[in-house]
């Protein structure tokens, strides 16, 4: 998701033996034998989730890319082919131009994106904030970012690529491994005791 392709407009001819019938006309670039630099023209169907230039960046938009994600595996530093919390929210607002830090941390201090620290506050003065912030706002704790999806009554949520957190229903302290992208409140339990709401330490305020 985000990757940039090179489109050929107005392309008069055969490409792999065929007319480009409802297809994009695409160059991939890729590396021969010799490991130079080369480019292929080839077809990519109208019917694939691409689009010419940037999506426009509502906090529908952002939260109809991040769902794209739902259910997929996680991979730490991108390993497996996957997305970290990070590689999750790079993917995502690639689709709008931005390109990101590879981290949590320097992508809470992105100020384009509106990057404010509210580590000092406490749990209630944040849950103001949520209700008041757009759909797709990132948030961000120590060592784990997530994007906002809204408020259902008075609780947050929040989508992420995670790999483990602390059970809160049974105060057993019981470690889940979804090791996922999945969508929770922010209710679940770090390793230290705080819940995700009182982790929160950045938020991008961006209006879109």
């Amino acid at each position: 998701m985000g990757t940039k392709i090179k489109l050929i407009r107005d392309f008069d001819g055969k490409v792999c033996g065929r007319e480009p019938y409802n297809c994009y006309v695409v160059m991939i670039p890729y590396g021969n034998e010799k490991g130079e630099l080369e480019w292929e023209m080839t077809l990519i169907p109208t019917s694939k989730d691409v689009t010419i230039g940037y999506l426009p960046m509502t906090s529908n938009v952002v939260i109809e890319q991040a769902f794209k994600f739902l259910g997929k595996i996680y991979g730490w530093g991108g390993s497996f082919s996957a997305n970290d919390c990070s590689g999750l929210v790079r993917q995502v607002y690639a689709c709008f131009g931005f390109e990101l830090p590879r981290n949590s941390e320097a992508i809470a201090e992105t100020y384009d994106l509106g990057g404010r620290e509210c580590f000092a506050m406490i749990p209630s003065k944040k849950l103001e904030l949520l209700e008041k912030v757009p759909a797709g706002t990132l948030l961000t704790m120590e060592g784990h970012m997530m994007i906002c999806l809204g408020m259902v009554g008075k609780e947050p949520y929040v989508i992420s690529s995670c790999a483990t957190y602390i059970s809160p229903e049974d105060g057993s302290g019981r470690l889940v491994e979804p090791y996922g992208v999945f969508v929770s409140n922010l209710e679940l339990l770090r390793k230290n005791g705080k819940t995700w709401l009182e982790s929160i330490k950045y938020f991008q305020w961006k209006e879109y």
